[in-house]
């Protein structure tokens, strides 16, 4: 007899190997999501809510990029210290693949698939004032969004409908560059970070069996 579950929350499945699953009846309440971190495959008897049955299948966002230290004011006649590089933002986390059977689905199914989005770049910082003014940091780097793999879902029944959602595989926004310190010249200003590339959008199939 497979587990029945009512869910008043998100169901998180996450582990490092891929996974099987087999559920019995599955209730959602309060909008509950079952969000998938993990490749996985997985079988429900008969899932209902009132609500739209959200799968999330979406890879983890990488981690946004710290700002640059302002550099230093200089010393009566002496030049201001340079502003610190913004750093890098962290690359988003590729979508794992999902294999996922419905028997029975009471109600309207919303597939969400794709990679992570990428960090945005740290702002790089600003230049010290001084005789001559320090340069601005350059902004750090957007990280790339992660790539989206393949979702296969496949129902026998249904009473609403099924629609799928490409979301996340964003790359991020590049670090503002810093501005030049004041002086006599003044510091240059920072170079702003390049924006991360866009992941590849995930492959999701829909057939009713």
């Amino acid at each position: 007899m497979n587990q029945d579950l009512v869910l008043t929350e998100d169901l998180i499945i996450n582990g490092n190997q891929p996974t099987t699953i087999e559920y019995g009846n599955v209730t959602i309440k309060n909008g509950a999501k079952i969000i998938v971190e993990t490749e996985a495959s997985i079988t429900i008897d008969s899932i209902s809510s009132a609500k739209d049955i959200v799968i999330h299948v979406v890879g983890q966002n990488g981690t946004n990029g710290s700002d640059g230290a302002n550099g230093a004011m200089g010393a009566p006649g002496s030049p201001g210290a340079d502003g610190n590089l913004g750093s890098d933002g962290g690359s988003g986390q590729n979508q794992a693949p999902l294999s996922l059977h419905l028997n029975h689905i009471d109600g309207n199914l919303v597939v969400q698939a794709g990679g992570g989005n990428g960090g945005n770049g740290g702002n790089g910082g600003n230049g010290g004032e001084g005789s001559k003014g320090g340069n601005g940091g350059n902004g750090g780097h957007g990280g790339a969004g992660g790539n989206g793999a393949n979702v296969e879902i496949t129902y026998h029944t249904i009473t609403g409908k099924v629609s799928t959602e490409h979301v996340g595989g964003q790359g991020g926004q590049g670090g503002i560059g810093g501005k030049g310190g004041s002086g006599n010249p003044a510091g240059s200003n920072g170079n702003s970070g390049i924006n991360g590339l866009n992941g590849v959008p995930a492959t999701v199939t829909v057939k009713q069996v």
